[in-house]
């Protein structure tokens, strides 16, 4: 009698609600795609987190590489899935940055196809020069090349790069043209960055943490840090300010999106476990080893500063005639 009773309770309260209670988030492991190839800058900040937020969230997240397209692959791959939490994404400066703003016309999503999360780490731009180089600062560095306009080459991971962006843009700063510098990309930036120390080219700008280890060997010298304040892994590169070119801000960054429309408790959950990621010291110390920094915000802050950055992006696009 008393299991019959029992029975008649569940099933009137079905029918009030329509469907079982939601089980509370998340009851499986997450998969974290990183649109980017194993081994990378991307890959190991990705792992990083990973491993820190599992032990926060309550369950193993797990990096899935979905490399190609720059980034497109694996970002669509997200936009695709279902919005219930278990499939989010590394959102990098290439496919939520330079493809949204200046490509909109090819890029299958915009910043509108995603759940920000909230903005996790990032690492400044760095300028660099081989330690040969004549030049020994950012203004002696701009004085040559205004001198010897279309003779200097700079080497990038391809036209829609960060490389060659940042680049472009330092040029816009300085007055100059586009092609004051020649413009030759690689398939990568470790092939890129290979160039420069084989003196194939002058000079490269990248994310710190691509470079962080030639810097600190000395095979490489960074003449600027895209930031306004020192740089807490390599104080004694000068700042945009310090360098006399306080507009010369730019990085990339390590966004955490999801699908559009995600449920409200599970961005709480999300944005609960990013604020006890960036503040744990093994995170601290596994991303110090790649040269990134915590760089928290919310997800409406996060979300207002990759629109920020991207209206840079499409400035230098317009710049260099790949954007109308």
């Amino acid at each position: 009698m008393k299991k019959c009773f029992l029975t008649m309770i569940l099933t009137l309260m079905l029918a009030v609600t329509g469907s079982p209670a939601r089980a509370a988030f998340p009851e499986q492991p997450i998969n974290l795609i990183v649109p980017f190839s194993a081994g990378g800058s991307t890959d190991l900040d990705a792992r990083a987190f990973a491993t820190i937020a599992g032990k926060y969230i309550g369950q193993p997240m797990m990096v899935a590489n979905r490399p190609g397209g720059s980034g497109i692959i694996g970002s669509q791959y997200v936009v695709s899935s279902k919005p219930d939490g278990y499939t989010i994404l590394i959102g990098r400066p290439g496919a939520q940055g330079v493809a949204t703003a200046c490509f909109p016309e090819t890029t299958p999503f915009t910043l509108d196809s995603y759940t920000f999360l909230g903005m996790v780490d990032a690492s400044p731009c760095v300028l660099m020069v081989h330690p040969d180089a004549p030049y020994k600062t950012l203004q002696e560095f701009i004085a040559y090349i205004k001198a010897n306009q279309g003779k200097l080459k700079y080497s990038s991971s391809g036209v829609s790069s960060i490389h060659n962006f940042a680049t472009q843009y330092m040029l816009n700063l300085s007055g100059m043209k586009h092609d004051a510098l020649i413009h030759v990309p690689y398939k990568g930036g470790g092939e890129a960055l290979t160039a420069i120390m084989g003196k194939q080219v002058d000079m490269m700008i990248c994310a710190y943490n691509e470079a962080s280890s030639y810097i600190k060997s000395g095979t490489l010298k960074a003449l600027v840090v895209m930031t306004k304040d020192p740089f807490p892994f390599a104080p004694e590169i000068p700042t945009a300010v310090q360098a006399g070119m306080p507009e010369l801000q730019l990085g990339t960054w390590f966004a955490l999106l999801g699908p559009k429309d995600m449920p409200q408790e599970v961005r709480d959950i999300y944005w609960n476990t990013i604020q006890k990621v960036v503040v744990d010291p093994d995170y601290l110390r596994m991303i110090g080893e790649i040269g990134c920094v915590p760089t928290l915000m919310d997800a409406e802050t996060a979300k207002e500063y990759v629109i920020a950055q991207n209206a840079i992006f499409r400035e230098v696009g317009q710049a260099i005639g790949i954007v109308k």
